[in-house]
């Protein structure tokens, strides 16, 4: 599966005040870093796919809610747009018809958002067996955060060639210890942490 990094390297090298090439690949491999550090710190990509495919998930997931409908939790759904849900399998499927489930949040592809939920009354998925959900995966675009972690993100990991020892510093304002994670990274990337 091809991934996709959430800046560019003009992007980087702007932040870095660099105007010559001779670190472009130095750049870019920190950028690629930078973009599957907050994929990990995150639980989930920021990226939609090419073309959609299926997933098998547990229908011993789904639960009813406070208002009585069943609902299950799926992965990060960029697009209702070929948006397919059957059951049943392992080889033998029944679609369930579009106007029995619903997605939720069900503005979240116009808010730049996937869709993380399906619900429908009660009795909309059997009782046993398995889901097969095809979808466009991932995100609908990435959010401005996610881009801004990782202009922070990707600068910090170009700049930690200079200090190997986790160690800082200059004659101006002494050593100081590169801290572990980049507190604005972590404030940026907090609200689309996976629970």
């Amino acid at each position: 599966m091809a991934t996709t990094e959430y800046t560019t390297l003009a992007v980087v090298k702007g932040s870095l005040s660099k105007t010559t090439t001779d670190r472009d690949d130095l750049i870019t491999q920190a950028i690629k870093s930078a973009s599957r550090m907050i994929d990990d710190r995150a639980g989930r990509r920021f990226w939609i796919d090419d073309a959609v495919s299926a997933r098998r998930l547990s229908l011993a997931e789904a639960h009813l809610d406070e208002t009585g409908e069943l609902h299950i939790g799926v992965p990060d759904i960029a697009t209702a747009t070929g948006l397919i849900v059957e059951t049943g399998g392992p080889t033998t499927w029944t679609t369930v018809t579009s106007g029995t489930y619903y997605t939720d949040p069900d503005t979240a592809p116009g808010d730049g958002r996937p869709i993380t939920d399906l619900y429908g009354a009660a009795g909309w998925l059997p009782s046993a067996g398995r889901i097969r959900v095809t979808a466009k995966w991932g995100w609908p675009s990435v959010p401005e955060s996610i881009v801004q972690a990782t202009v922070l993100l990707a600068s910090r990991i170009y700049r930690r060639k200079d200090s190997p020892q986790g160690v800082l510093g200059n004659a101006e304002w002494g050593a100081i210890r590169v801290s572990r994670m980049d507190p604005d990274v972590e404030s940026l990337v907090a609200p689309f942490i996976l629970i």
